[in-house]
């Protein structure tokens, strides 16, 4: 489709429980996180196994120099050792995440809302949040260390270099990719 996502997704004649879902939703969650309508949000689909892809992301994320919160999610229930989630993050990434402007350790919002509230995704590792975000057809990288490189589709682009992350999420800016528009906006205008 030549249209954008949100645009498509208004002459769609049927639902998307997923869609639907955070759009009763969204409001909520952008109070329960304290983020506006109008910040750039980049979600980091968060897992253990990859502590080092996320740690080059987030240093690359701190070259962007654009306003922006960055968002991971931890799930309460995973432990390693005796570390529960969120303190691994906090403890592995802490150096990191204090050069980038606002990063949000959520464990309340489930990953599939969280995707849809993102402009941009950028994950260490390819998945159902990946995969959702090709249906939404929400721009995002793949950086994982020695992974594919070069664009998937108009959507989801694989890099393995995070060093390139903060030259790429520029170029998206500077061509309007990013911030998204704001679908519970175009529904409700």
């Amino acid at each position: 489709s030549v249209l954008r996502w949100e645009e498509a997704y208004c002459l769609w004649p049927g639902q998307d429980d997923h869609t639907e879902a955070y759009l009763e939703r969204e409001a909520k969650m952008r109070e329960m996180l304290n983020v506006s309508w109008n910040e750039l949000i980049v979600l980091i689909p968060h897992h253990v196994a990859f502590l080092w892809e996320t740690r080059k992301i987030l240093e690359a994320l701190a070259e962007v120099d654009l306003p922006m919160t960055v968002l991971t999610r931890v799930d309460a229930r995973t432990t390693r050792r005796q570390y529960p989630e969120r303190e691994i993050v906090l403890q592995t990434y802490g150096k990191e995440m204090a050069r980038l402007p606002r990063v949000l350790i959520d464990e309340r919002i489930g990953i599939g809302l969280l995707l849809q509230l993102a402009d941009v995704v950028v994950s260490p590792f390819a998945g159902t949040t990946t995969e959702r975000a090709s249906l939404c057809r929400k721009p995002t990288i793949i950086c994982q260390a020695l992974g594919q490189e070069g664009a998937q589709d108009e959507s989801i682009c694989w890099e393995p270099h995070p060093e390139k992350l903060a030259q790429l999420l520029r170029a998206w800016h500077r061509a309007g990719r990013l911030p998204r528009a704001r679908l519970a906006r175009l529904i409700a205008d």
